[in-house]
């Protein structure tokens, strides 16, 4: 629905940049700048938690959870899937005509058996799926091969939560270009819905974790100077 049937001309424009990294690296140092120079403590400290925040959530989804998962981007399913049926169907009608593969080819056969059956297990891969997979709008490259989870989505939504942590009153603000972005990476065709999701909820679980972990800190740090201030003559 969102990249084949909810679609717009302005759309098709307008998604692929908000979904480009480039496009952001104006405001991120516009936004460092602000932390810096005019945030004092409280700008540094944020700044600080982000930059911890968008590194765990990146390296932790891109390089544990997503070779863990192995869900392969809808903009590269079909690639893989179609040239590997093309062989096994190439073997199997040489095999139905009573043609003997040789060895190396028998054992191809089975690797490719094997992997069509792995992508159409782990993947769902219905008759509907492979329908809509079949028409699917690719409107800003094909991506890595890896999909589950969104590193954008969660990395924006880790973002979303350190800034409404510390600066509650201008929240909105945020969780606005979490929700375009996220919604971008569906409608470019290099993310399920599910993707997005859970990138934006594992995006919140760390930074909600580390924002913890660095209250509990100052928490601990401030019972420790009243204690002292309370036992000095």
């Amino acid at each position: 629905m969102i990249n084949q049937v909810w679609i717009h001309p302005v759309g098709d424009w307008f998604f692929p940049f908000i979904t480009d990294s480039k496009t952001w690296i104006p405001i991120w140092v516009i936004l460092a700048l602000l932390l810096l120079i005019k945030g004092h403590r409280k700008g540094r400290v944020t700044l600080l938690l982000i930059i911890l925040c968008v590194g765990l959530t990146d390296f932790t989804a891109a390089k544990i959870i997503k070779p863990t998962v192995k869900r392969i981007r809808p903009s590269r399913l079909l690639r893989e899937y179609m040239p590997l049926t093309e062989k096994m169907g190439f073997y199997l009608h040489k095999q139905s005509e009573g043609i003997t593969l040789s060895p190396a080819q028998t054992d191809s056969l089975i690797m490719i058996q094997n992997q069509v059956r792995i992508l159409e297990d782990s993947l769902s891969l219905t008759p509907e799926k492979f329908r809509a997979l079949s028409h699917i709008r690719i409107l800003d490259g094909y991506g890595g091969r890896w999909s589950f989870p969104s590193n954008h989505a969660a990395n924006f939504a880790a973002v979303a939560f350190v800034l409404t942590f510390f600066y509650r009153r201008r929240k909105i603000i945020p969780w606005i270009a979490v929700f375009l972005v996220a919604y971008s990476r569906v409608y470019v065709g290099r993310h399920y819905p599910a993707d997005v999701i859970f990138g934006v909820l594992y995006g919140l679980f760390l930074a909600w974790i580390i924002c913890s972990l660095w209250q509990y800190m100052l928490y601990r740090k401030t019972l420790k100077k009243i204690k002292g201030v309370s036992e000095t003559p």
